[in-house]
Formats: structure tokens, sequence, C-alpha cells
């Protein structure tokens, strides 16, 4: 099936409605494969205007929407953030406290959310400490969101991904087969998997189920890129106003906090801190 100039419009309109994402002209090609892989993995007829009205109507729209998420993520990618979240976050926090609220708003497959638990049990190690964490991560894409539940990663034995303060084999159990040389899998103990809670959650939504300046820390890493200026900065206002004060917000390497930098005090690269109320 061959999709028009008219379909291809319909698509973009329809995923920027459901998901917020923009998706430029230079995306054409990829929105043409990703509907051909859909209709041919859940055998839907050769009929766009069949598939359009049924996502609009609700039926296909879950799949319609994880045909179109983009899920690059790596273990401890941009790894001063779990350095800064280790060194100065914790240290800091948890001369006060015995427990942490941290949410990741972008889960994917599940890497970052695994190395913010497997950095909080890491820390907990080297204190000693009864401190508690709380973690919860979302994704508007379901079948990613149920990969992370497994918590099992391909990693590549030539290229570590753990920082060299980290001892993965106390968080991950490894599995090595002949089939997949050079790379092994590895899956996260339930010491692990017990801090995590995976959710659904559009960050396109009006609102998000946290409450009022409930989070000391934030997650919001490569995913804003996926929006406008305009609903990057809806997001950043949603995030902010359920951040504590005196609460970290990580940003990916791209990306920064627009207008809403005035209610924030820079730690690092992509680090911020909450140091003003949101109205």
């Amino acid at each position: 099936m061959e999709l028009t100039h008219k379909d291809i419009k319909a698509i973009k309109t329809l995923v920027y409605k459901y998901t917020g994402i923009i998706l430029n002209d230079s995306k054409d090609i990829m929105i043409k494969n990703r509907v051909h892989k859909l209709i041919e993995k859940h055998s839907l007829p050769h009929d766009m205007k069949y598939i359009l009205e049924r996502v609009s109507s609700g039926e296909l729209r879950e799949i319609f929407i994880n045909s179109f998420t983009t899920n690059k993520t790596d273990l401890f990618r941009e790894v001063f953030h779990f350095n800064d979240l280790l060194d100065r976050v914790f240290t800091e926090h948890f001369k006060y406290e015995n427990s942490i609220n941290i949410y990741c708003c972008a889960s994917s497959t599940g890497e970052e959310p695994y190395s913010i638990a497997t950095t909080f049990l890491h820390y907990k190690e080297l204190m000693n400490a009864p401190i508690n964490a709380t973690i919860t991560a979302t994704d508007i894409d379901t079948n990613v969101l149920a990969q992370a539940k497994e918590g099992v990663f391909q990693v590549n034995k030539y290229q570590n991904p753990f920082p060299n303060w980290f001892k993965p084999q106390l968080y991950f159990k490894r599995r090595e087969t002949q089939e997949t040389i050079p790379y092994f899998f590895i899956k996260a103990k339930d010491e692990v998997k017990k801090l995590l809670t995976f959710k659904q959650l559009n960050l396109f939504d009006q609102t998000y189920p946290f409450k009022e300046s409930s989070l000391d820390v934030i997650f919001c890493r490569n995913v804003l890129i996926y929006f406008n200026t305009k609903d990057q900065g809806a997001i950043i206002h949603k995030l902010l106003k359920i951040l504590k004060m005196g609460g970290t917000i990580y940003f990916g390497h791209s990306e920064n906090p627009l207008e809403y930098s005035r209610y924030l005090e820079k730690k690092g690269h992509n680090i911020f801190v909450k140091v003003k109320d949101i109205l």
C-alpha cells in the first residue's frame, strides 16, 4: 500500500493529537515504514481510511501510538547524572531523610530506571543505612513498559556500560549463550525490581498522577526533543509543580528548562535544583 501525502498528513495530525510528538517532513519515510510494519504485525487491511478511523475511535489507538514512539536508551546513559545522584543528591538528602521519591518520566525499555535503582542500592550498601527509595517510571508505549518490567538487558562484553564504581554482579544475573556472542544478557535481581513501579503515562496529558511538591528527583531526559517548544514548556511547568523545593531535575544533553530556568539553580550539565515556587 502506497501512502499518499494526505495519508501522511493525517497520520502526523493523529500522532500529535494523541502524543504531542512532532513528526516533520524528514520523518516521512519513517512514517511509511512504521505504517507498513503496523499493518503486517497486526494483520490490518491495506486501507488507511479504515485504520485512521479506528485510531480516532480508540480501537487501534494503543498500537498506533506504540508504532510511532522512539526508544533509544542505554544503561547509565550520560553517566555524569548518576555520579551526581550518587555523590550530591543522595549525600545531601539522606542527611535529613530516610526515604526518597524519584520519577523517571521516559522509561523506554527500562535502562534508565534500573540505572537509578541500582545507583540507589549502591549508595545504600556504601552507607550501610536503613534508607528506602520509591521509583516510578512511566512511558506512553505499553510495549516497552512490558519489556522494562522484565528487567532483561543485552550488553556488549567489549563495551562496558557501567561506571567504574558500580558492581553489576550485585544487582544483575548474567546469562550468556553461544548464539549471542559478543553479547550477553543480564537480568535484574528481585531486590532491584521491587524498587520500581512502571505505569503508562502520556507527558502530553493535562495533569500527572502526582501530588504537588511530592518528588525529590525527576529524570526528564531525551524526551522533550520530540515535542515543540510550546509543549516542552507545558511539560516542564507540570514537572516543576510536582518537584519539591530543593529537588533535582535532570534533562537530556540537548534539552534545557527554557523560560523556567528562573525557578532553578544549575548544578552541572543539564542538572538543576528547584529554588523558587512555580505558580
